[in-house]
């Protein structure tokens, strides 16, 4: 291809010469004649023919040339073409592929269990002015977060102290916090990172400082109260002495809006304390229990004592008991064989008055009056009654009295 920066000396010479643009001026008219002559009719030797290619020769190399230049334009402003369009082709993938990588990026989330400030990754500014919770945000591709746990945090305690007697004591303890998203640009700011060793330090401040207003006696005796004292101190020296930001009435502290970046403590808000184990030095632990089990025996001897009675007395009821019942039951014996007695006795009266009567009318039926024949009659019931006996009929002077074998 041709260039486009060339000159029109180099591209048409033949046209540019005095002698060429006479012979192209002079051969033009001549092919203008030539061709109104054979397009009227007329007949052309070969002579002249021949003369009308030499003299059109020039007038050919000058066309061709004009020709060449307009393809090589035309292939030149094609490839331009084609190379715009590859360019701008590139650039849109380039484009594409940034934007994949940099959209994700750009985005950054807090979970549920987080707080967050923005941070700058290129040069690791922290942005304090926002805190951040749960979600998605759009930072941009030079942004992330600098992430704290939303969730509770747990600080466990070994500590010696004194009480109010001066005695040692060494207690276990156990508190949970959590930190406070509106306090969150004072804790970073005043303790980066690090803020755990400070929460820790100024709790066992305030354990120690706290504990010499009770006695040994109360921590063992009066754990709920010294507890409750242990816990409040601990929540007012980590979280200072303001109220919270939705307390609107019977506050007793200093309301919300008033408070500066001092009256907040440590910026943490302490919400359980639990007082686990309580040990006085070994000795005194010795005396102490001493003094603790003694009263403690004492009642368990008097315990002893009272059942020991309770036993007896137990028993003497018990002997009362049975020989009241005892006695009942002799009673209601008697009473029932005398009454068994009574019944006996008159029932054989009724008997024996039913029988009087019987016999009384059968004499008088059958005119039974002699005395030995009613003596005799009754004798022979008597021994009928015995069922021992067997009556042999028809004979008029004896009766046989059989005993069965």
């Amino acid at each position: 291809m041709g260039s486009t920066n060339c000159s029109e000396k180099e591209l048409f010479p033949a046209i540019h010469s005095k002698n060429n643009k006479l012979n192209l001026s002079y051969n033009l008219a001549g092919f203008k004649h030539m061709s109104k002559q054979s397009s009227s009719g007329h007949q052309r030797t070969e002579t002249d023919t021949f003369s009308q290619q030499v003299e059109l020769q020039p007038l050919r190399t000058g066309v061709d040339t004009v020709v060449r230049y307009q393809q090589d334009n035309r292939n030149s402003m094609g490839d331009s073409k084609k190379c715009l369009i590859l360019t701008v082709s590139v650039l849109v993938a380039i484009g594409s592929i940034l934007i994949l990588i940099l959209v994700p990026l750009s985005f950054s989330g807090v979970e549920y269990y987080e707080f967050a400030f923005k941070k700058r990754k290129s040069t690791g500014s922290i942005y304090r002015e926002k805190a951040y919770d749960v979600g998605k945000y759009h930072l941009g591709p030079d942004f992330s977060f600098l992430k704290f746990p939303a969730y509770a945090q747990h600080e466990s305690l070994h500590v010696t102290i004194f009480d109010s007697g001066k005695t040692e004591i060494t207690i276990q303890a156990r508190f949970q916090y959590f930190l406070r998203k509106d306090l969150l640009k004072y804790l970073h700011g005043k303790f980066g990172m690090g803020y755990k060793p400070i929460v820790r330090k100024n709790a066992i401040n305030a354990l120690k400082n706290t504990a010499t207003n009770f006695a040994l006696r109360q921590f063992i005796l009066e754990r709920s109260i010294v507890e409750k004292e242990l816990f409040q101190r601990i929540k007012t020296i980590l979280g200072g002495e303001c109220c919270a930001p939705d307390c609107k009435e019977n506050c007793k502290c200093i309301p919300y809006k008033k408070c500066t970046e001092d009256d907040f403590g440590t910026f943490v808000d302490v919400r359980f304390f639990q007082l686990l184990s309580v040990k006085p030095p070994p000795g005194r632990q010795v005396k102490k229990l001493s003094s603790l089990v003694l009263p403690e025996q004492t009642e368990v001897e008097i315990i002893k004592h009272d059942a020991k009675q309770i036993r007896l007395e137990t028993e003497k009821e018990v002997n009362e008991i049975e020989n009241s019942a005892n006695e009942i039951k002799m009673n209601a014996t008697a009473d029932a064989d005398y009454l068994k007695a009574k019944a006996q006795a008159e029932a054989a009266a009724m008997i024996e008055k039913a029988r009087y009567d019987g016999l009384k009318k059968f004499y008088d039926t059958v005119g039974l009056s002699d005395a030995k024949q009613k003596i005799a009659f009754d004798y022979l019931r008597s021994v009928q009654k015995s069922g021992n006996t067997r009556l042999k009929v028809n004979f008029d002077k004896m009766v046989a009295i059989l005993n069965d074998k």
